[in-house]
């Protein structure tokens, strides 16, 4: 922008003083020109005016020693030089002060081409500065571009974000939602299941057996000392999976022993018999409140031939002693 600045200012001052000078050698031109067009009209003028009296006059130039025009104009110019050389000398002052006046303009010129070529120089001081600057804005405007560029994809991948806990909410509140549903399912079934096992052991039922008593409803049948058939009559007849047979503090397994009718067996009794004169073996079972038909109820067991008998019915043939 400086340099422009030279520039303008450079062709504005050229211009002024060439207008400047042409003015003032152009009024030294007129004022000279019309000094002598008005010099030479007034003589003329004169001359024509009082041609007679210069005729006249000339005579008596003749009677003053005067011996020829000659003579007489050159008085005649020396008056005339005598009028003009004020004239000429004010054109020369005034061309002075023109001259001054150019002067001044010129020194302006100086002064201002000076102040010109400092700032030039300062200016072309300041470029590598200004082009540090503007490689500078331009790395502050890509970085700030890249840090649009991240806070616009860190705003994106933050709503994306923000709609991926409102779905995982929405989802997290419907599986809790389920899970309540659950709970209140489980929760019914377990007070329905609580109500049922209230009513289950309400019609629980345990019945105990000692040899030498219940005649005809508890039987054995020995193979050996340590071999034995055990039968055992039930009052009620029971839900089968319900029954649980336990002597002492040892539960028998469930596949030890299996119910038919009112009447639980066990096959294979390893130990001596004498125990069960001891301590009683104890049943425990849930009364089948509606069994079927089918369903035998035994009113005795006996013993024949080894093997055992509900009511004349074989429930148990004789085993074999079982190897170990």
């Amino acid at each position: 922008m400086l340099a422009t600045d030279k520039m303008v200012v450079d062709a504005y001052v050229k211009a002024r003083v060439a207008e400047e000078l042409s003015t003032k050698l152009t009024d030294q031109r007129f004022l000279v020109r019309e000094l002598s067009d008005e010099v030479e009209d007034v003589v003329w003028k004169r001359f024509k005016r009082y041609g007679w009296i210069i005729t006249l006059f000339l005579v008596l130039l003749g009677a003053w020693g005067v011996k020829s025009i000659g003579d007489a104009g050159g008085k005649i110019a020396d008056t005339a030089e005598k009028r003009v050389e004020p004239l000429i000398q004010g054109v020369e002052g005034r061309t002075k002060a023109a001259q001054d006046q150019i002067g001044k303009t010129a020194n302006r010129i100086t002064e201002l081409n000076a102040l010109i070529d400092g700032r030039t120089r300062a200016f072309d001081a300041l470029q590598p500065k200004l082009r540090a600057t503007e490689d500078k804005l331009g790395t502050y405007d890509n970085k700030m571009r890249e840090y649009d560029a991240k806070v616009l994809k860190s705003g994106d991948e933050a709503l994306a974000q923000v709609d991926s806990l409102r779905k995982n909410s929405t989802t997290a509140l419907n599986e809790i939602a389920q899970l309540r549903d659950k709970v209140d399912r489980q929760q019914k079934d377990l007070a329905e299941t609580g109500t049922l096992v209230k009513e289950l052991a309400a019609r629980s039922l345990i019945e105990s057996f000692k040899k030498g008593e219940n005649v005809g409803d508890f039987v054995t049948i020995t193979r050996t000392a340590n071999s034995h058939a055990v039968g055992m009559r039930l009052t009620r007849i029971p839900y089968p999976q319900t029954v649980r047979v336990q002597w002492y503090l040892a539960v028998q397994p469930p596949d030890s022993y299996m119910v038919v009718g009112n009447a639980v067996l066990l096959p294979y009794w390893e130990d001596s018999i004498e125990r069960f004169g001891e301590r009683a073996v104890f049943v425990s079972y849930l009364a089948d409140a509606n069994p079927t038909k089918e369903t035998p109820y035994f009113k005795m067991l006996s013993v024949k031939d080894n093997a055992l008998y509900g009511d004349n019915r074989l429930l148990l043939p004789s085993l074999p002693v079982r190897v170990h």
